[in-house]
């Protein structure tokens, strides 16, 4: 199998209001829609993007 890499971003923020926790997160996984197989014939996932967010009360 031919050597890939991979660009991953993760951008985040935690902030406080009122005494409580927010997070915010944004992800870019494979920046560069790289085309990779770890498993021969299994081509792994292409280029995606993951959002969260949490609010934890106190």
């Amino acid at each position: 199998m031919e050597k890939y890499y991979t660009i991953d971003i993760n951008l985040s923020m935690k902030a406080r209001i009122l005494s409580n926790d927010l997070s915010i997160s944004f992800i870019i996984k494979n920046i560069t829609d790289q085309y990779y197989e770890i498993i021969k014939n299994y081509p792994m996932p292409k280029r995606s993007f993951v959002f969260s967010a949490s609010y934890n009360v106190k």
